[in-house]
């Protein structure tokens, strides 16, 4: 393409718009090219303090970081002025199924009692309570009774396997490509795989019904059975899918411009919701491109799902939509750096990076909005009246643990540990878990933030990034070492069990 060329005149007023530009800059600082102390520092993961292993919650206070009481907190803001009742445009679109006879009648939702997708189950409450085996009790005696390297992150467990991605070299260029495999939950052994060549898994695993459902970057989801991992079912979403939600029986496909809903047994679509723009949650170009773009993902709880959406400009607004029918119920705008939503009863939690806000399902107003100066909040946890959320401050060495009350927002507790680029909290049986880096795997009381336990899940420089599971009596965690270069160091999951 040919380019105009500026007339004399433009040069000038260009040349003399840098020099005052280059002046005005002269007294800005430039912390951040030197460090501005915002991450840690060369060589700190293998410097960091080491925890103390201590028997209680008191101990702990004194040894791993005092309890702070519940002063910092901000008074929570009832109706925050984010909310913004249905309008009528625009309106987003719901295509029915057409008539299938062999579309399944929907269950009621049953008690999960696997940790059968992200967060254990589609609220994402990243909480087990069907947890009965590990206990403040017997928290103190998990030993590791299996690891096994060469694997991805932890993704499903369910019906006593586990499924997750293990790489396998595909070429003499050191390329790898990734099976799905089961494992079993008691000594690791695989029990089946299944490669999809040529094409590569995407995103999350999740299981209903006997099947194992995930999505390639092909545009297909697909259904393994989960005893021999055969393929029972395909579906053509004619876009990538980051992360699949199963509740009752129903299957959510978000891609970057529609919601699908599928019946897991067999694939039948239900339904589709059509946002205006489209379901993402950033206005980058590649968001309806990339298989890593900030989708969406949905959350559901009594009867509906919850999917956020990005509007264009710094419009982000929340979609409460029928799970059987996909019929809109309410939407809401809300604040920008949109998060996924966590559901918790009748509270739906967000976080933009700096607060967490609390909405009311009914309505879709915002019952109480929690900040704190110098605290960043990450995706929080639920279970019962509790919210539990990490929170990285201004000390990088440190991670903050708080716990909110899920009515009023008001500070339960807060304690802080050694660590940093810290995963999920996972919460069961009176225990809260978190991996940081340095290999760090915690166990704290949420009864008062005391520390229960504590591991370092392995001895070489590594990072715990994987979500810890908890499911049937035993913690399963994922670890991966910094100097990682092959599918064989890709990452290990370790397993732990308390003494019998």
């Amino acid at each position: 393409m040919r380019h105009r060329r500026l007339p004399g005149a433009w040069w000038t007023l260009l040349i003399l718009s840098t020099l005052f530009l280059t002046a005005c800059a002269g007294g800005v600082s430039h912390a951040n090219a030197a460090g501005d102390g915002t991450g840690p520092s060369s060589g700190s993961s293998a410097n960091a303090p080491l925890p103390i292993l201590v028997p209680g919650p008191t101990d702990a206070a004194a040894s791993i970081g005092a309890i702070i009481p519940p002063t910092a907190v901000s008074t929570p803001t009832p109706n925050t002025p984010i909310y913004l009742p249905p309008t009528p445009s625009p309106v987003p679109t719901v295509t029915p199924a057409p008539p299938i006879s062999t579309i399944p009648t929907i269950p009621p939702p049953a008690p999960a009692a696997d940790w059968s997708q992200w967060r254990y189950d589609a609220s994402h409450s990243g909480a087990n309570p069907n947890e009965t085996i590990i206990s403040p009790t017997n928290v103190t005696s998990l030993h590791q009774i299996w690891s096994l390297q060469g694997m991805d992150n932890v993704l499903a467990v369910a019906d006593g396997l586990l499924f997750d991605y293990q790489p396998q070299i595909a070429g003499s260029d050191g390329s790898f490509t990734w099976d799905l495999v089961a494992l079993s939950v008691t000594n690791g052994a695989v029990q089946w795989r299944m490669r999809p060549p040529p094409h590569k898994l995407l995103g999350d695993v999740v299981v209903a019904d006997g099947r194992v459902i995930f999505c390639g970057d092909d545009h297909f989801c697909y259904a393994l059975d989960e005893l021999d991992g055969h393929i029972v079912w395909s579906f053509d979403t004619g876009d990538n899918v980051v992360r699949p939600v199963v509740s009752a029986g129903i299957v959510l496909l978000a891609t970057p411009q529609r919601l699908y809903a599928i019946a897991a047994t067999n694939g039948a679509r239900l339904w589709i919701f059509t946002n205006p723009t489209h379901l993402c949650l950033s206005p980058a170009s590649n968001c309806l491109t990339e298989p890593t773009n900030p989708l969406s993902t949905p959350s559901v709880a009594n009867g509906m799902v919850f999917i956020g959406a990005w509007q264009g400009g710094s419009d982000n607004r929340l979609f409460a939509l029928d799970l059987v029918t996909g019929n809109p119920q309410w939407s809401m705008i809300t604040v920008p750096n949109l998060g996924t939503p966590v559901v918790s009863g009748t509270t739906i939690l967000l976080t933009d990076g700096t607060s967490i806000y609390a909405i009311d399902i009914p309505t879709g107003t915002v019952r109480w909005q929690w900040s704190a100066s110098g605290l960043a909040p990450q995706l929080p946890s639920a279970q019962g009246n509790t919210v539990y959320a990490l929170a990285t401050g201004t000390d990088t060495a440190q991670i903050t643990i708080i716990a909110l009350d899920i009515g009023t927002g008001a500070l339960l507790w807060q304690t802080r540990v050694p660590g940093y680029a810290c995963g999920d909290i996972a919460v069961a049986h009176g225990l809260l878990f978190f991996g940081c880096r340095d290999a760090l795997l915690y166990a704290l009381h949420t009864t008062d933030g005391g520390l229960a336990w504590w591991t370092r899940v392995r001895s070489d420089n590594a990072m715990t990034v994987g979500n810890p599971v908890i499911i049937g009596g035993h913690v399963y965690v994922w670890s991966m070492t910094l100097a990682s270069a092959s599918p064989a160091l890709f990452g290990t999951i370790t397993a732990y069990a308390p003494a019998p």
